[in-house]
């Protein structure tokens, strides 16, 4: 880190704080959170602070394991560094607009995009990795971002047939500013070359696919301006302009000049944080705009699937669960290979391995509604409710059934405290949990 020194506005503050354990921070998901999240959360977790440049952000001191409860589980929150909502932050996405986050794995931007613009529009997440897509899909489902289309492309071969509003290039770096994966410690020379050689091609790539008048932000956790400034100037040669933006918190501007590299004036609008600004992670991230007209946009394809099966669904769901028909009609329910998703009107036109949230399945003996439509709807469910204890939950979840006597075998929705968990099913004076095996384990590791 040495090498960094005349980089660091505070040397001596950044050597302190380097060493000290980050706060954990829980970002609320306004697509899930109930309204009495922050009283949940308060009980959750003994100390609780709110951050005072992002309302959606909260400080969770004194705590290890901030993903052991049944708030995250149900995507209430987000587990994530508080320097890492910054990215989303600038890029500042709109409601329906058409999103792409380049570099998305394991989903925290993706999901905090789809929440600022409220489930309307579309956001394709897409990652190279297709281990780490695992993690992608499973964090989609859980925060409800049913506007997000998640492809497996290398970043820098995804079609260009398709332009977007705004681009996340969250790019993968040499990590010097992750105390978990290198602990502030300096990333060999060639990994930095390699890298920034990734990083300007996926910048490059970035711009072909932005609309006229369409944004771009640039992050990495890293330190060396080879990932960073150098990365800018590319992008500056490339007919992009830099913009500033006010992140709300203590930063550093761009640096100028590095090991005998000069850099332009215009990136000293980039902004760098590190851990004695927020005690957090380092991240650097620079806003650009598209400065060059494009004569050749595309317009995207729309949703053309046939209308029968989305409304058997409807009906289904207002028969079974009384849900009313106008709660109905904001749901993006469409035809997905034969079952029915909740997913994005607009479609990218890519080739998407998930494109939103299964939400009903077409099953020999009926219509089955997954776990996660049902977290969704949560209070429009009015009938086929079944309210249990927390022995009876803890049962339901072991894979046991309870006793209730209830008009009609069927699929029910499980209750605990007032809230709605999932999918489970009813059926001569026994009802059984059908939450999936895996997630039903990790919620009942939060008892």
């Amino acid at each position: 880190m040495e090498r960094y020194k005349n980089l660091i506005d505070d040397w001596e503050a950044f050597k302190e704080e380097k060493d000290s354990y980050p706060l954990n921070v829980a970002r609320r998901n306004d697509l899930k959170a109930s309204e009495d999240f922050e009283e949940k959360l308060s009980e959750s977790f003994e100390h609780v602070e709110k951050a005072d440049w992002n309302e959606k952000i909260y400080r969770l001191k004194d705590t290890e394991t901030p993903g052991k409860t049944s708030l995250h589980w149900r995507g209430q929150y987000y587990v994530q560094e508080e320097s890492a909502s910054l990215p989303v932050k600038a890029l500042d996405p709109q409601p329906g607009e058409k999103v792409l986050d380049m570099c998305a794995a394991p989903g925290g931007k993706a999901t905090q995009i789809a929440d600022r613009m409220d489930n309307k529009g579309l956001v394709v997440a897409n990652d190279e990795s297709g281990q780490r897509m695992k993690s992608l899909h499973a964090n989609v489902y859980r925060t409800g971002s049913a506007v997000v289309e998640a492809t497996n492309y290398d970043g820098r071969r995804i079609p260009e047939d398709e332009k977007f509003d705004r681009i996340l290039v969250d790019a993968p770096c040499s990590g010097e500013g992750d105390r978990f994966y290198r602990n502030f410690k300096s990333a060999p020379e060639d990994e930095i070359e390699g890298l920034a050689k990734l990083q300007k091609q996926l910048l490059s790539k970035a711009k072909e696919l932005l609309k006229e008048d369409g944004v771009i932000v640039y992050s990495t956790c890293t330190i060396n301006p080879k990932e960073n400034e150098e990365v800018i100037e590319h992008g500056l040669s490339e007919g992009l302009d830099l913009e500033s933006f006010e992140p709300g918190v203590e930063h550093a501007e761009g640096v100028q000049s590095f090991e005998g590299r000069s850099y332009s004036e215009d990136v000293r609008k980039a902004v760098r944080i590190y851990p004695h600004h927020i005690n957090s992670g380092v991240i650097f991230v620079a806003r650009f705009v598209n400065s060059e007209s494009s004569s050749d946009q595309v317009k995207s394809p729309t949703s053309s699937t046939s209308e029968t099966r989305p409304e058997e669904a409807r009906e289904y769901l207002k028969e079974r669960f009384g849900v009313k028909k106008e709660e109905l009609e904001g749901l993006g329910l469409r035809e997905v290979s034969g079952d029915i998703w909740l997913s994005p009107e607009e479609k990218s036109g890519l080739e998407f391995e998930t494109s939103g949230i299964r939400a009903v399945r077409f099953m020999d003996i009926g219509l089955k509604p997954t776990t996660y439509l049902l977290q969704l709807l949560g209070d429009s469910i009015r009938e086929n409710r079944v309210e249990t204890t927390e022995k009876e939950f803890r049962d339901l979840l072991r894979g046991d059934m309870i006793e209730r006597v209830m008009e009609q075998k069927g699929y029910v929705a499980l209750v605990y405290e007032g809230k709605v968990f999932g999918c489970g099913f009813y059926m001569d004076e026994l009802v059984s949990s059908r939450i999936p095996e895996g997630r039903a384990k990790e919620l009942l590791d939060t008892f």
